[in-house]
């Protein structure tokens, strides 16, 4: 993840209540912060729920700077495509 822009920032989202995203927040050392949202409101928001509901999708959600969502991808090897997610966030 040493090659993330600073521009960027890296967040994880799991249904997980927080006081169990903030043990794995840990074990990753700060690459990126997990946030716990059991209630799914994120990520039914982002659309990102699994269908039949109560899970989240594995996949990733690239939001810029003005908060436009430039790309919405369910995707269950995301960390091996990540080159394409940073290019998804270059301007157009």
């Amino acid at each position: 993840m040493d090659q993330v822009p600073s521009s960027i920032e890296l967040l994880a989202i799991s249904i997980d209540p927080p006081e169990e995203s903030a043990k794995t927040d840990a074990l990753i050392e700060g690459k990126f912060r997990m946030l716990g949202n059991p209630d799914l409101k994120v990520i039914r928001a982002y659309q990102m729920e699994m269908p039949g509901g109560g899970m989240a999708n594995m996949g990733y959600v690239l939001v810029d700077g003005k908060g436009k969502i430039r790309k919405r991808q369910v995707d269950p090897v995301f960390g091996f495509h990540f080159e394409q997610m940073i290019e998804a966030l270059k301007p157009n």
